[in-house]
């Protein structure tokens, strides 16, 4: 990053994450420059974004000047975040690859739990628990007169436990994951912490309240996810990802989309 470009600072779901080139590995170092470049790209709807809060803006109180400059830093932050929690899905297993595998080991598990129950039946489970008392088998001394060695082996039914347990573990969790229906919603192109963000700076820059439903708020988010490079976006997915924001920061905090008092 070259020195007078400033250090980008990014407050980010309760931490803080920082970056400068000279700090990062080589794959880091592209994986940022990728997000530097798709939130240089956002930049080019400044103007767009800026003049749809300032209209909001003359329509309002006008309680305070409008600050084009503090709003648009917020934007840029914002777009970085996404641009950056974006990539980071991308360097994740796909939901649907890591249901295959959870599934799969599941029915390992199953026929290694249903082979040992079969060995056990005969002489092989003799063999097996022998194998592992020469591998695993702690031996101990009892201080008590005579003394003898006493064979501790309760692992080697712990161990045999876990299979089921396990297999039903890997099933669980490939149950857990969500399932996509195939048509995004709004929740699905832009989280509903990215939302709260947008209500706040809309908030703070016009002056007025964001609305929960089809409005100029609605409108703002429907642009600013069009800047993002989010295409065939259905706009009333857009409103009811505000109106799911709103109910659920709703009950946890106040926010932007609350009354003043």
């Amino acid at each position: 990053m070259s020195a007078d470009k400033p250090r980008r600072m990014v407050e980010l779901w309760g931490g803080i994450i920082a970056h400068e080139e000279e700090d990062l590995d080589s794959e880091q170092a592209i994986f940022i420059r990728a997000i530097d470049a798709s939130t240089d790209a956002f930049g080019r709807h400044k103007a767009a974004l800026l003049n749809h809060l300032q209209q909001v803006y003359e329509s309002g109180p006008k309680s305070k000047p409008f600050d084009a400059e503090k709003s648009w830093r917020h934007l840029d932050r914002i777009a970085w975040m996404y641009f950056w929690h974006e990539g980071e899905k991308q360097r994740t297993t796909p939901d649907a690859d890591r249901v295959r595998r959870l599934r799969g080991l599941a029915r390992a598990l199953g026929k290694a739990r249903r082979l040992v129950e079969k060995a056990r039946q005969d002489d092989v489970g003799n063999d097996l628990f022998s194998a592992w008392c020469d591998a695993n088998v702690r031996c101990d001394i009892d201080p008590t007169p005579p003394l003898t060695v006493v064979r501790i082996d309760d692992e080697y039914e712990k161990v045999i436990a876990s299979l089921p347990a396990l297999e039903i573990a890997a099933l669980r969790a490939a149950d857990e994951i969500p399932k996509k229906d195939g048509r995004p919603r709004g929740t699905a192109l832009l989280r509903w912490d990215f939302i709260e963000l947008l209500a706040e700076i809309y908030r703070n820059s016009t002056g007025s309240k964001p609305g929960a439903g089809d409005g100029p708020f609605a409108r703002f988010v429907y642009e600013f996810i069009t800047a993002l490079g989010r295409r065939n976006v259905e706009y009333f997915s857009i409103v009811d990802a505000i109106k799911d924001t709103r109910n659920q920061v709703i009950r946890m905090r106040s926010s932007p989309f609350d009354d003043e008092t």
